[in-house]
């Protein structure tokens, strides 16, 4: 009788530690299916970037020689260039880099991001100069100086985010 237990306990610890092998690959089998369904999400995202980049070139958005580097996807804003002060600005219609602001080119952004000086795309706004930075322009942020009022501003149908790419010759140290 005694060797029938023996028998017996052996197997269902055999069996216990086979359902726990069996369950800690099954575990592992869907960690690395979960792993591959991220890096494919990523791997679609960058190939679409990259799309938008073809894109730009086909459009002869940009001139040949001319680079494009994507840079981020920035919530973007805008100020009007009225020439009063109040919160879009001082109302003297200079900006940051001594240029005056200009409605469908003029853009503020934090320096630490985008440099004053560069020429960028904003995807569904179009080809702007950084000219200008502003207190609430602070890391992933864009704010588009627009024609018209500040009530014009306000209702400006920009607003939200907007893929961005840092145009120039040579965008290879950009970033």
């Amino acid at each position: 009788m005694r060797r029938y237990q023996y028998r017996l306990l052996m197997l269902s610890l055999a069996a216990a530690l086979g359902v726990a092998l069996l369950g800690a690959g099954w575990a592992i089998e869907a960690q690395a299916a979960r792993r591959d369904v991220e890096l494919a999400g990523r791997d679609a995202e960058i190939a679409g970037l990259a799309a938008q980049v073809d894109e730009l070139s086909s459009r002869a958005l940009l001139p040949a020689g001319m680079g494009a580097q994507y840079i981020g996807n920035f919530r973007c804003t805008s100020y009007c260039t009225e020439r009063y002060p109040h919160i879009c600005g001082t109302g003297d219609g200079i900006t940051a880099s001594g240029a005056p602001v200009t409605a469908g080119l003029t853009i503020a952004v934090d320096p630490e991001i985008i440099p004053l000086g560069s020429v960028v795309y904003v995807q569904d706004v179009g080809v702007r100069v950084a000219q200008d930075i502003g207190g609430a322009v602070q890391g992933y942020c864009i704010d588009v100086a627009v024609e018209g009022s500040h009530e014009d501003a306000l209702r400006w149908p920009g607003y939200g985010w907007h893929d961005v790419w840092l145009l120039g010759g040579d965008t290879s140290c950009a970033g």
